[in-house]
């Protein structure tokens, strides 16, 4: 495990108190962090000059804190309250602040506040994981001897490879990542639940030589079902739809409304006709590219896709009661912004794929593995 801030040394706090002086990529909770234990440590013993300069630096990085001294800073801190607001208050002269800040985040926001650590290792990651899996975890594990049916995108693919390691019963249906849409999705279920012949189930049928009855069968037998959304565009040629890339074809972006709906429709199919526990995410892995007009970059492509997909995850959990939402989205895409270490391409060199490492401390938290 690693150190926490009250274990270090009184010379090794002043050194990392030092590098956050110089570090531009910081943020002002962890300088108070060190001010409030140097404080407590080193009281008036540590020259007000050095105080002043981590105030200053906190108030740079963090306006609009005038009024509010009194909120973060003890009344036996080393420098006396009183001058800590007059620095803020003139500092902060030209800043006019139209709707402040809550004083108290736990008060205004219970216990559901953005407060997330810098984090520095494997082990403080893992405990990250821990929080955002903890209602999720028991739920999975409920059914562990079961078959399970992964349906999706190519995490899907990883979280079939760890559990199938870990001597579950896995089937995994492998929807490619750049053509793992709801609308795809759902042309595809539709012929194993409805034997509808969409143009993109007979592709999937004469092109890639896809059983549908073997395919069926799976989803009856499964007692739990991980189905992963990758993205919200589809291919069509003249206005039909296909999977492969060929040449004329048009890259498709779904509205969020059409999202919404073909959620609706793929959930009702699965709860229609299966007796399993649903399981569903939003992949972590980006798109591969993008072409058209819609989107300057693949960056501001995938951003909107997975946006909306999560959006469009969420209107549809307030409609299917017991449909269990597994956060491996906001685990690889929201937690590096606080991470001091890559999430991705570290084993390759390749910027879609998620560090072995990582990967694997979130599947044994996921399978009640972790210890």
């Amino acid at each position: 495990m690693g150190l926490s801030l009250k274990d270090i040394s009184d010379r090794r706090l002043l050194k990392v108190y030092e590098k956050w002086l110089g570090d531009d990529k910081t943020n002002w909770i962890v300088g108070l962090t060190f001010l409030l234990e140097i404080s407590k440590r080193l009281g008036t013993a540590f020259s007000k000059e050095d105080y002043f300069k981590g105030l200053q630096k906190i108030v740079g990085i963090k306006p609009a804190l005038h009024g509010r001294a009194y909120h973060y800073f003890p009344a036996d801190f080393a420098i006396p309250v009183n001058e800590i607001e007059a620095l803020f208050q003139e500092t902060e002269k030209d800043v006019g602040i139209a709707v402040a800040e809550p004083g108290n985040a736990l008060e205004f926001y219970g216990s559901k506040s953005y407060v997330v650590p810098a984090i520095d290792s494997i082990e403080q990651f893992g405990e990250q994981v821990a929080a955002l899996l903890k209602d999720v975890a028991p739920q999975f594990t409920q059914h562990a001897s079961g078959r399970l049916l992964t349906f999706g995108s190519c995490f899907a693919v990883n979280v079939g490879q760890y559990l199938r390691k870990q001597g579950n019963s896995v089937y995994t249906l492998v929807v490619a990542e750049d053509v793992n849409s709801p609308f795809n999705n759902l042309q595809l279920l539709k012929r194993v639940f409805r034997d509808e012949r969409t143009p993109v189930a007979e592709e999937l049928e004469l092109i890639n030589t896809l059983n549908f009855d073997d395919v069926k069968r799976e989803f009856l037998e499964a007692e739990r079902i991980v189905f992963t959304l990758g993205n919200i565009f589809h291919l069509e040629i003249d206005g039909c739809s296909t999977i492969h890339l060929k040449k004329g074809s048009t890259l498709i972006a779904e509205r969020f409304e059409e999202t919404v709906k073909y959620l609706r429709e793929i959930f009702t199919l699965l709860r229609e006709n299966t007796r399993a526990k649903i399981f569903v995410s939003v992949s972590p892995i980006p798109i591969g590219g993008y072409r058209g007009d819609q989107f300057k970059t693949a960056i501001e492509a995938d951003c909107v896709s997975k946006s909306q997909l999560r959006a469009a995850l969420h209107a549809c959990q307030n409609e299917f009661e017991g449909l269990i939402y597994v956060p491996t989205f906001e685990i690889f895409r929201w937690l590096p912004a606080h991470q001091s270490f890559a999430t991705f391409g570290v084993d390759d060199g390749v910027a879609r794929h998620i560090s072995t490492a990582l990967l694997t401390k979130v599947m044994e938290q996921l399978a009640g593995k972790s210890t």
